[in-house]
């Protein structure tokens, strides 16, 4: 039997199936043992598929998606976190997330050297310095499974940042039906890493990360004992306490002349980018 070692625990992961990946590789798909993680052999044909982005032209779904998680980051950020701080997405894409947050008051930069940035330019994070985390958190949504050095890249990450906010799909409870997992997509051949929980239990476990899942997608890891709830990670989750509350604050502020410490920085931003565009002239 063929055998591969885990990318994360190193224990034994015999081949589970294969699978016909960008419609031409024969690829070997290995699975963990010990903490389920499930992998593919190393993925050469990557620069072919994220030279035509296939992936992208079927996800119809970017655009709410973003908005649905900008929604659910901005309230664990105000329960939870300093707004006034930086923040950073990484992988950050077309920087739509981005633009989105920034649209929202919160100091978010880009970071993605593998991919165009379309909606925020002139926000791109700057390398991190050894020692010095410039960002109170970092967001990393639909990234793990594309990452075929899970361990390199949550160090990567925590070099800006001591919390991770991320989603990723966990594997379904059923080991039998992994082989026609919707979450492969093979015919794209950007995803070559599949979590389970323990996967990432031991992942955190590695970094001494404290670890919250809602157990199907949304996971945070930190440094700090953030204290999460359900709902913090519920992407459906509507507070009408706190709505009515940001915005009482938000009417106060402005009838005493004061910013809100979450306006949004979209005026500001395209003073900014003019700016530099005339320096740049």
């Amino acid at each position: 039997m063929t055998v591969e070692k885990c990318l994360i625990c190193g224990s034994d992961a015999p081949l589970c199936f294969r699978k016909k990946v960008l419609f031409q590789y024969d690829v070997r798909y290995f699975r963990c043992s010990a903490c389920g993680f499930l992998f593919t052999e190393k993925p050469n044909w990557l620069a072919e598929a994220y030279q035509e982005d296939i992936k992208g032209i079927r996800d119809i779904g970017m655009v709410q998606r973003n908005i649905q998680v900008a929604e659910l980051t901005v309230r664990l950020i105000m329960r939870h976190l300093d707004p006034r701080k930086k923040f950073i997405d990484f992988g950050a894409g077309t920087g739509l997330f981005v633009r989105l947050m920034r649209d929202r008051g919160f100091d978010y930069y880009y970071d993605d050297p593998f991919a165009r940035n379309i909606f925020a330019r002139c926000f791109e994070a700057r390398k991190p310095v050894a020692g010095h985390q410039d960002y109170e958190l970092l967001t990393a949504f639909e990234v793990f499974e594309h990452s075929p050095d899970p361990v390199g890249d949550v160090g990567r990450m925590l070099a800006y940042a001591d919390s991770i906010l991320f989603s990723t799909e966990l594997q379904p409870e059923d080991a039998n039906v992994l082989e026609d997992w919707f979450y492969l997509l093979p015919d794209a051949g950007q995803h070559v890493a599949f979590h389970t929980r323990k996967s990432l239990h031991n992942l955190a476990k590695q970094f001494d990360l404290n670890m919250f899942s809602d157990g199907r997608s949304l996971h945070f890891f930190s440094k700090r004992s953030v204290k999460l709830q359900a709902k913090d990670l519920d992407i459906w989750y509507r507070d009408p306490v706190t709505k009515v509350l940001r915005w009482m604050i938000r009417k106060i502020l402005a009838f005493k002349g004061a910013t809100p410490p979450t306006a949004s920085l979209i005026s500001s931003d395209v003073k900014y980018v003019n700016q530099l565009l005339r320096d740049r002239d």
